[in-house]
C-alpha cells in the first residue's frame, strides 16, 4: 500500500446507528431548526460534537470517528431511508404480480417517524418525472407564417427545421 492512500473507515455497526438515531432524535429541535437568535450555528456544532463523543464511546472497533463522518452518516442514512420509504409507498399502490417491497427496518421506521413532515412522496397530484415522458405533439409550420422562413432552410440555420415542427 502506498503511503499517500488513506485507510478506509470501518462500517457503522448497528449499535452505532441506533445511538446516532437516538441522539439525533433527542436533539432534533436544535439540529433541524433554522438559524435564529436562540439557535445558532455554534449551538448546532456543539450538539454534533456531543453526538460524536457518544458515538465514539459506544464504538467497539476502536476507530475514532470525526464529526464530519457522523454528520455524513446521518445524511446518507436519512436520504436512503426516505428513498426506500417512497419506493415502498409507490410500489404498494401498483397492481400486478411480483414480490412485495421489503419492509422498513425498525431504525428506518424511527427515522421516518421524526422526519415526518419532510416530503417523501412529493407533491400530491404532481408530475412524476421518473416515468417515461409523453412525446410532445408534433406541429407543422403553417403556411401563414413569415415569408422569409422556407422549407428549404435557405434563410435559417440548421436548427430551424426542428424548431418549426413545434411552432
Amino acid at each position: 500500500m502506498a503511503s499517500g492512500t488513506r485507510k478506509r473507515s470501518p462500517n457503522f455497526s448497528e449499535i452505532e446507528i441506533q445511538t446516532l438515531l437516538k441522539e439525533v432524535e433527542k436533539n432534533k429541535s436544535v439540529l433541524f431548526s433554522k438559524l435564529s437568535s436562540t439557535t445558532t450555528n455554534s449551538a448546532k456544532k456543539r450538539v454534533w460534537e456531543s453526538i460524536c463523543a457518544k458515538e465514539n464511546s459506544c464504538n467497539s472497533t476502536g476507530h475514532v470517528r470525526s464529526v464530519e463522518e457522523i454528520r455524513k452518516k446521518w445524511t446518507t442514512y436519512m436520504l436512503e431511508t426516505k428513498k426506500k420509504a417512497a419506493k415502498q409507498r409507490k410500489e404498494s399502490k401498483r397492481t400486478g404480480g411480483g414480490p412485495p417491497p421489503r419492509d422498513l427496518t425498525p431504525c428506518e421506521e424511527t427515522v421516518i417517524g421524526f422526519i415526518g413532515d419532510t416530503p417523501i412522496d412529493g407533491i400530491p397530484g404532481g408530475l412524476d418525472l421518473s416515468e417515461e415522458p409523453e412525446e410532445p405533439p408534433a406541429y407543422e409550420a403553417e403556411s401563414a407564417g413569415p415569408s422569409h422562413i422556407t422549407d428549404s432552410g435557405s434563410s435559417c440555420p440548421g436548427k430551424c427545421k426542428s424548431v418549426l415542427k413545434y411552432l
